[in-house]
């Protein structure tokens, strides 16, 4: 971290050093390169795990919108699961869920594509789970990494515009998607309001914790030293 942000260090800097912080940190260039050690420390033993090879490729301020997508999923159906729960589907089953979805494409083509016919359509015939059934399959301020990979590929595509509708296939089954455009969210501020929400959470509590009455009651079964730490 110190590097990427320009922050210059040298042996014989000290505590005492009162040089302004600003003033040690440089701009760094894309290409600039550097060499940093992978070590872990137990007590006064450091050993060396092997080194990073650094190359500075730019920075991104995360200032694009997020996106509001809509969508209608034809979940594939059947499956067979393995003894760890997995579920994997047949060329068959797969086949069946993509015709559905090209139908219902079908279908949206043949009327004026209109959002709110696209938004009746996914009330009527999405098998999304997760309770975008009833609200026209609307996911807002969609971020980055958020959904998985064919989705967000989707989402983020640089060429998409409003009223944007395709299919994409993804581990779930089909999906119909429909781009309803930029949120008034950056990536920025998505960001930012998360980590003050984490921030704040652990604030709350830490507090809840210190301010919490500890009452002893039956501990026989209780493992002490594996509790404090001895083991």
């Amino acid at each position: 971290i110190d590097w990427l942000i320009g922050k210059e260090t040298s042996d014989d800097e000290s505590e005492e050093d009162d040089t302004d912080e600003e003033e040690k940190l440089v701009v760094r260039q894309i290409g600039d390169m550097t060499v940093i050690v992978s070590e872990t420390k137990s007590g006064d033993k450091t050993t060396i795990n092997g080194y990073y090879v650094l190359r500075f490729g730019g920075v991104e301020d995360n200032t694009f919108k997020l996106k509001n997508i809509r969508h209608i999923l034809v979940a594939f159906e059947g499956g067979t699961k393995d003894q760890n729960g997995n579920v994997t589907y047949s060329d068959a089953e797969k086949k069946a869920a993509k015709t559905q979805a090209e139908k219902l494409l079908a279908e949206f083509k043949a009327t004026e594509m209109t959002e709110d016919i696209f938004a009746e359509m996914a009330n009527k015939h999405s098998d999304d789970k997760g309770g975008k059934v009833t609200d026209g399959g609307i996911y807002k301020d969609v971020y980055p990494g958020q959904m998985v990979t064919a989705f967000n590929d989707w989402c983020f595509d640089e060429t998409r515009k409003v009223g944007d509708f395709g299919l994409v296939e993804t581990e779930y089954g089909w999906h119909i998607m429909y781009y309803s455009g930029e949120s008034e969210t950056s990536y920025r501020d998505y960001m930012l309001d998360n980590d003050l929400r984490v921030e704040e959470l652990q604030k709350w509590m830490d507090e809840l914790i210190k301010s919490a009455v500890l009452v002893e009651k039956n501990l026989k079964y209780v493992n002490r030293a594996l509790i404090m730490g001895k083991y």
